[in-house]
């Protein structure tokens, strides 16, 4: 089902979206489609809220399911050994 939305545009705004879909080789309604897809895309999905509900439910995870992460300082040692036997360096 399509619905038709209705936008009021000056003069000047007119044109300048006219002008903006004949560079991109669309009419004017598909480009603004493809605009107010990209716009919605870039708006984050969750709330800061939301966000920060999740970030304090993954700090609430047991230690028993936690997966052991090393040390900054033992990831440079592992990092350094690899390159110190790597051929041709």
């Amino acid at each position: 089902m399509s619905t038709r939305l209705q936008v009021i545009l000056d003069d000047d705004e007119l044109a300048r979206y006219k002008a903006c879909a004949a560079r991109e080789g669309v009419n004017l309604s598909a480009w603004v489609r493809m605009t107010l897809t990209l716009a919605e895309r870039a708006r984050p999905r969750k709330t800061p809220e939301e966000r920060m509900a999740l970030v304090k439910r993954a700090m609430d995870i047991p230690e028993s399911a936690r997966v052991p992460t090393p040390t900054i300082e033992e990831l440079r040692q592992g990092f350094d050994r690899k390159y110190e036997r790597a051929p041709g360096l």
